[in-house]
């Protein structure tokens, strides 16, 4: 999976081996293979999961959703900090499957 910020002035912001930097309502693209899910269900989608700590967040809106490229905005509710970015999909028998961005993401500045 890649994951690249869209910044307002329409610049692509592409994360390397270090963190990614993404801000609180900014919208992002991940790409990558079988992201496909339904955006309504909210056991499925993009999450946000703290690395040290139990919280998670549902990243959301979705601008597109498809199998190689789901376009996200980052809530305005997670808090600065460093999380793995976590893909759930689902399988068309229902069976749930998940996908971990290897590098860490960075909410705002830490």
């Amino acid at each position: 999976m890649k994951l690249e910020q869209i910044r307002a002035d329409g610049v692509v912001s592409q994360a390397t081996d270090e963190p990614a930097v993404l801000s609180s309502g900014a919208y992002a693209r991940l790409h990558g293979a079988l992201l496909g899910f339904d955006p309504p269900d909210e056991s499925l989608g993009v999450f946000l999961m703290e690395q040290y700590g139990s919280g998670a967040f549902r990243c959301g809106p979705y601008a597109s959703v498809k199998p190689s490229l789901v376009i996200f905005a980052v809530g305005a509710d997670v808090p600065a900090g460093d999380y793995d970015l976590v893909v759930r999909t689902a399988t068309k028998a229902g069976t749930i499957r998940s996908g971990v961005l290897p590098q860490t993401v960075r909410v705002g500045q830490v």
